[in-house]
């Protein structure tokens, strides 16, 4: 339980909510609640500490701040097909949800058992009772996302997402299954694993750090933190946690993964005047 921040009330409230039900004030988000508990920032910085430590002893120290600068830069992209960027763009009442509130609205049916079972379990075990809540994302450079999940890149907002997002370690799933965790143990998680957005450098140079060599560049930084796999579980970054739902208004730029799609200069066009017509500040990079 956590406590009300309204001086008035100070009463407990659950984890998982986002307004004390007892006197209706704002709370900052469970996601964020979560990663500013003190089991888990006093793990994070034992395992940064130790990273920097082992950068001192490699003599690596100097490009380890220089990638804890560049992560604390970058920014949650979302790579969708170009169906559901057609969709996003043609109004700004479109909204870019979550898998489980389609499949309660019926507009989607739920997938078969397999991965989307262990997702389900890892969801509901790290975000207990509000996995509905929770839009998935990635850290990024470059602006170019995850290729498995679709043609198009949308770089989100910084200033839309950094008060309701939160970074994990890995792909959530793969974390539970390495770490041998079920639905059972939502309350024995490994601290250390997750962090708020402004301290995603940290987390980067924890997971990273003894990745990083005398000869390693700036020009390294950018695959170190994100590969595309031959599959999605091949996958390798920084998973962003928003909570809430997206719209275009959240989007900076799309960007079309060119070696994957070509557009035509018809097809660009329209997109960048279906974004203009809506009045949003959005970048179409082809």
């Amino acid at each position: 339980m956590d406590t009300c921040p309204n001086s008035v009330c100070k009463k407990n409230v659950p984890v998982f909510v986002d307004r004390c039900p007892h006197c209706g004030v704002s709370l900052p988000v469970p996601n964020v609640r979560a990663a500013e508990r003190p089991i888990e920032k006093a793990a994070l910085q034992r395992r940064y500490d130790a990273a920097i430590q082992d950068a001192k002893h490699r003599d690596t120290e100097t490009i380890t701040q220089e990638f804890e600068q560049s992560v604390a830069q970058s920014q949650a992209v979302i790579a969708r097909p170009v169906g559901e960027i057609d969709r996003l763009t043609s109004s700004d009442r479109e909204l870019y949800t979550s898998y489980y509130h389609l499949v309660s609205a019926r507009q989607r049916l739920p997938e078969d058992a397999g991965w989307s079972l262990f997702r389900a379990v890892a969801d509901e075990t790290i975000f207990h009772n509000y996995r509905e809540h929770v839009r998935f994302a990635a850290l990024t450079i470059d602006g170019k996302g995850l290729e498995n999940y679709g043609d198009f890149f949308m770089v989100l907002r910084e200033e839309m997402i950094a008060g309701r997002a939160t970074v994990f370690e890995e792909n959530s799933v793969l974390w539970m299954k390495r770490h041998n965790l079920n639905y059972n143990d939502f309350d024995k998680l490994p601290p250390g694993s997750r962090a708020t957005w402004p301290e995603r450098g940290r987390l980067a140079v924890a997971k990273l750090g003894t990745k990083l060599e005398t000869t390693t560049t700036s020009s390294d930084f950018t695959a170190l933190l994100l590969q595309s796999g031959a599959t999605s579980e091949q996958d390798d970054f920084i998973e962003v946690h928003i909570y809430g739902d997206l719209s275009i208004h959240s989007v900076k730029q799309l960007i079309l993964d060119t070696p994957r799609r070509k557009m035509q200069k018809h097809e660009v066009k329209k997109l960048q005047d279906k974004v203009k017509k809506l009045g949003a500040d959005v970048e179409v990079i082809t």
